[in-house]
């Protein structure tokens, strides 16, 4: 039996010799494990990385570097793989009349769909043309990437514009390799959301909190209070239960704390979305910005 993919490329040879053929009739469309392939290829998936990165001196650990994309490489990569079966200048002609005509313009807004896809999502099919192939994107090599699985990244442009995310892999344990639509200039690397957690900072052994506004007279809620206002947290006592908050009594240092400093209003109670606005400490966040040491 023959795989589905050398079916397509059965289909795919019959397409160059239609588009050579001295009708030159319409030809339908490539097949969509073909398509899908080289729409793999159009996002640098299964090149070597020695072709990303030709010396590892030019990606030290600990180290994120920044790319844009050139198109004219791109689409000689997809040039180079359509050409595998070619034994003549009318089988050149003919691919390149189908790289003009339908590879050229489906590619890049099948490429932008591939991750998405991946994940379940839905998509149009097919998907809307894409702009202009003017794509960057970023390689980090850095131990949080194997120290945090599910690592999220997002980018944004000169203007503030959010890049979409078109591809990103591990390509080994350490080195996470990430491709966006657009020039990106800002990259922000974040801990999974699922690291949220109610947090206190020490001072030798005493834990304390940095209190936050709730939104009480016009301030922005769950926004740190400047300058810093540091609350202590009560602890057990108890050698059975080492590091575990007292709740009740920090609750209420909190409250006194913030009524104290204007932040709730006059002879109101701290309730639990209240209490939880200041212990809780969101996912860790990094950016790195092109161009900076």
């Amino acid at each position: 039996m023959i795989s589905a993919l050398q079916r397509a490329s059965l289909s795919f040879h019959s397409l160059v010799a239609r588009a050579a053929g001295p009708q030159q009739e319409a030809t339908p469309a490539v097949p969509k494990v073909i398509l899908d392939w080289l729409a793999r290829l159009f996002t640098l998936e299964g090149v070597p990385f020695e072709y990303l990165v030709v010396n590892p001196v030019m990606l030290p650990q600990e180290s994120v570097r920044f790319f844009v994309i050139d198109a004219n490489w791109l689409y000689r990569a997809v040039e180079g793989a359509v050409s595998a079966g070619v034994s003549s200048s009318r089988d050149v002609i003919a691919t390149l009349r189908l790289l003009e005509s339908q590879l050229g313009k489906q590619l890049p807004s099948y490429a932008m769909t591939l991750r998405s896809r991946a994940r379940g999502l839905a998509v149009e099919d097919p998907p809307p043309p894409a702009p202009n192939v003017a794509w960057s994107g970023c390689l980090i090599r850095s131990i949080a990437v194997s120290g945090w699985p599910g690592i999220e990244v997002a980018a944004t442009d000169s203007t503030g514009k959010a890049c979409k995310l078109i591809r990103m892999d591990r390509l080994s344990p350490s080195v996470l390799f990430c491709l966006f639509a657009g020039v990106a200039t800002t990259v922000n690397v974040m801990e999974p959301p699922e690291t949220l957690h109610f947090g206190v900072f020490f001072n030798q052994s005493q834990g304390y909190v940095f209190l936050r506004s709730l939104g009480y007279n016009g301030s922005t809620p769950g926004k740190q209070v400047t300058p810093n206002i540091e609350q202590n947290v009560a602890f057990r006592s108890s050698t059975a239960y080492p590091g575990v908050v007292k709740t009740a009594s920090t609750a209420v240092g909190l409250q006194n704390a913030l009524l104290q400093n204007g932040l709730m209003a006059p002879g109101s109670t701290i309730t639990a979305a209240e209490y939880a606005v200041q212990m809780v400490q969101a996912a860790g966040l990094q950016s790195f910005e092109q161009g900076a040491s």
